[in-house]
């Protein structure tokens, strides 16, 4: 073996281009043993583009096994994103969106705060998936914020945002009816919107 930790994650990542479905199967779970933060790259590379790469019947389970692989990195995970997400955002968009819901890593919550407070708005997606998939009561307001601040030139764009905003709020669940109620006339109409869903969703006499 190399010497160098890189030159070893590269080659064994090298599998992923078997035909071989066991064998890409087996280098996804080694490359999430391996603990090395540039394993990051190949598993999130293979996350982005396996369904139009690999057109069979199993990338379902190609899927799992890297969320799995990426779960078991850990902190590492975040060390080998970050070196990624700081080299090129664009590339690395779609990646952002799906960390939130695979590591919970406070460095995450953080970058995804202020991305969305003061970073490129093609990153806020990204960043408000993090912070619902967090889970914490803190990420409310920015939920809500980004609604309010949300443009988008197609009609669908903002439904799919309000959707998807209010299930983060509807998971996080009573600490939102407070920030929720304060908005009940807001002059934007998707969040007079959002309010009216999360809280119908919540329930409760506090909500009602």
């Amino acid at each position: 073996m190399s010497t160098d930790p890189a030159d070893d994650i590269a080659r064994l990542a090298e599998g992923l281009n078997s035909p071989d479905f066991a064998v890409r199967l087996a280098t996804i779970q080694a490359l999430g043993e391996s603990g090395r933060p540039e394993a990051m790259q190949y598993l999130l590379e293979i996350l982005e583009s396996s369904l139009g790469r690999w057109k069979i019947d199993r990338a379902d389970n190609l899927i799992g096994a890297i969320h799995n692989s990426i779960q078991k990195l850990g902190p590492v995970a975040f060390d080998g994103f970050y070196a990624l997400w700081s080299s090129n955002h664009a590339k690395w968009g779609l990646a952002f969106r799906l960390m939130g819901r695979m590591v919970t890593d406070p460095r995450l919550i953080d970058l995804a705060k202020s991305v969305l407070e003061s970073g490129d708005k093609r990153d806020h997606h990204g960043a408000m998936s993090v912070l619902g998939a967090s889970g914490l009561p803190e990420v409310i307001p920015l939920l809500i914020r980004f609604v309010e601040n949300e443009v988008a030139i197609f009609y669908r764009d903002l439904v799919f945002t309000n959707h998807t905003v209010a299930g983060y709020l509807s998971d996080i669940g009573e600490p939102a009816i407070p920030y929720l109620l304060e908005r009940a006339s807001n002059s934007n109409e998707w969040v007079r919107r959002l309010v009216v869903t999360v809280l119908g969703s919540i329930g409760g006499a506090r909500a009602l």
